[in-house]
């Protein structure tokens, strides 16, 4: 009796390793541009990120200085990073007819602009959360103790990341707020035109990629389709017609 147990014990444990080794190595996106370099975080080692790399639900995601990257996920979702910024994804679950999924994705560092596919999608900083719906959406760090939210369309919940902290702040498209540590979200404002053009432009990688960036993904597996057949890219709306001056947040 006890043995049989024993056995059944180490049947489920096998499964739940097997089932969680799955959720791990699945590929959930892929990288549709990159400007100047970008490198994806696997396994604790750094592969060089190319176009056509997959993307999988534990990677983390950056780019270098002067670099941008464009990842497009399998609910239609597109991430846009900006320089310096690096992104690591935190949970990835798809719906179905009866429920939708939901993406959680943390920013680390830097900027990212988002458009929101098929499931719910949260971007989280060291200090807030953006919950965004139908949205196109910007999220940066100003600081290592403060993040920002810009809405380009749509509507975002903005929150601290400390559950202690109450308050919440629904941001409508053309505004902006911020989230310092320990303090609730700023009321919404209009997003200043030169943050805006500036936002738009950081966060823009090539539609189509430069012949001398890596292609499939030399280093990342080089699986070129692998079965995953990406959506037609949201288009970006406001794209700036000449270069944007600096603000002064910085981030």
């Amino acid at each position: 009796m006890r043995k049989n147990l024993f056995i059944s014990l180490i049947v489920v444990a096998f499964f739940i390793v097997m089932a969680s080794l799955a959720m791990t190595t699945d590929k959930i996106g892929e990288v549709n541009a990159v400007k100047g370099k970008a490198g994806i975080m696997r396994a604790d080692k750094k592969l060089t990120a190319g176009v056509k790399d997959s993307v999988l639900l534990t990677d983390i995601v950056e780019t270098e200085k002067s670099s941008r990257m464009k990842i497009l996920f399998i609910d239609d979702s597109l991430l846009n990073l900006g320089e310096n910024s690096k992104i690591s994804i935190k949970e990835y679950v798809l719906g179905d007819e009866k429920k939708r999924g939901q993406s959680i994705f943390a920013l680390l560092d830097g900027r990212v602009r988002a458009v929101v596919g098929k499931n719910k999608l949260e971007i989280h900083t060291p200090t807030a959360v953006a919950a965004a719906r139908g949205t196109i959406l910007f999220v940066w760090n100003t600081s290592p103790s403060e993040s920002c939210l810009a809405l380009l369309k749509g509507t975002a919940d903005a929150s601290n990341k400390n559950i202690s902290v109450q308050g919440t702040e629904s941001v409508k498209e053309g505004n902006m707020s911020c989230v310092a540590e320990g303090m609730p979200p700023s009321k919404q404002e209009p997003i200043p035109p030169d943050l805006l053009r500036e936002l738009i432009e950081s966060t823009e990688a090539d539609s189509e990629p430069d012949t001398d960036k890596p292609q499939g993904g030399a280093e990342n597996g080089g699986d070129g389709d692998g079965g995953f057949n990406p959506p037609s890219v949201p288009p970006i709306e406001l794209e700036p017609k000449e270069p944007c001056p600096s603000y002064g947040g910085g981030y």
